[in-house]
């Protein structure tokens, strides 16, 4: 079981990958502040979930395999 303490020490932000929600810097960047990205999968100059980020392309190329389901025995 996770914690509000564990989650709070699991929080990254998806702008700067600083540890703290990004909402903090999704309002900097509303009010003009301009924050460097920083991906905290690679620690490359994007955003975390960029297509530029080699660790976000290698985890969505394993989500895109497709593995046909078996068909439905009855109708329901």
């Amino acid at each position: 079981m996770v914690t509000k303490l564990d989650a709070a020490a699991l929080t990254v932000c998806r702008f700067c990958g600083g540890k703290h929600n990004s909402k903090e810097c999704a309002d900097k960047i509303k009010e003009g502040v301009m924050i460097p990205p920083k991906c905290w999968n690679c620690g490359q100059a994007h955003k975390a979930g960029s297509i530029t980020s080699e660790v976000q392309a290698k985890m969505s190329e394993a989500t895109r395999r497709f593995v046909a389901a078996e068909p439905p025995k009855s109708n329901a």
